[in-house]
């Protein structure tokens, strides 16, 4: 018995695709018609055909390209290799959810946010990855902030000892928190290696492959709002922090000893918080 003929109309509505794309098949090499008539170019495809446009659209719907279909039709193709590929396809399409699921908890914080405030969110949260970069630094134990300015000042020392300018904004670096006591690092970017010192250290921070980054422009009195909703968005979205978070002084803030700031003197920091979903 002879397999059945069809024209490309009917074909095509066999396999519920377009025409348009069935000539695209042909063109490319993946599907190629039965026979075409001389006479007329009209192109013919037979029953036995259908499983392999069929495989050309499972395929696609899985995700693979045009050109990884072509080698997947190859029924020559080892099964190990076929694994490999399909694995790795595993793989991206995993990575699409978690990027996805990662979106998803973005937006269940920002509605969170506006469900609290009743309007657009005041302070908005980007998540970034963060170059490592080289800096001097100056550590201690206190119980609050207040060594802020003597270490800014030993750090500044240095540099000038070393006749070098910094090559970005202050950052302080919050290791450990507890009802004790505060681990503070204040770090100076700079764009060479320098020899250490007493007190003064220089070392590489290390990147931070994803951190919720707030920008806080205000006051002392101020800040802590602009934390409680770094902290909001951060439960909404189910991360926790990695430590230590940073605080760039983009704008004011940190001053000398000689000269302390006021608690009621605005500056513009950027909040860093190192993130990893919550175990």
């Amino acid at each position: 018995m002879e397999d059945l003929v069809f024209k490309i109309g009917d074909f095509a509505q066999l396999g519920r695709v377009s025409t348009k794309m069935l000539r695209h098949y042909d063109e490319i090499g993946l599907l190629k018609p039965a026979f075409i008539d001389p006479s007329n170019d009209y192109r013919y495809y037979t029953a036995d055909q259908l499983p392999r446009l069929n495989r050309i659209i499972v395929l696609k719907e899985l995700g693979f390209t045009l050109r990884q279909i072509g080698a997947l039709l190859d029924d020559a193709l080892p099964v190990e290799l076929l694994q490999d590929m399909l694995r790795s396809k595993q793989a991206e399409v995993e990575q699409q959810v978690a990027t996805e699921q990662q979106r998803l908890a973005q937006i269940a914080a920002r509605l969170a946010q506006i469900a609290q405030e009743g309007r657009q969110p005041r302070y908005e949260v980007l998540v970034r990855a963060v170059e490592p970069i080289r800096v001097a630094a100056a550590t201690t134990y206190v119980g609050s902030e207040a060594d802020l300015p003597v270490l800014l000042e030993v750090v500044e020392q240095y540099l000038a000892h070393h006749r070098i300018a910094a090559a970005g904004s202050p950052i302080v670096l919050y290791h450990a928190c507890d009802e004790a006591e505060v681990e503070l690092e204040l770090a100076i970017p700079v764009d060479r290696i320098l020899p250490a010192s007493t007190g003064v250290c220089v070392e590489l921070l290390p990147e931070v492959e994803q951190a919720a980054c707030l920008v806080f422009a205000g006051t002392d009195q101020e800040v802590g709002a602009g934390y409680a909703a770094l902290a909001q968005w951060m439960e909404a979205g189910g991360y926790e922090i990695a430590r230590p978070s940073r605080e760039v002084y983009l704008q004011g803030g940190l001053v000398q000893a000689s000269s302390p700031r006021h608690s009621d003197q605005p500056y513009v920091i950027e909040i860093q918080f190192p993130i990893a979903p919550l175990r």
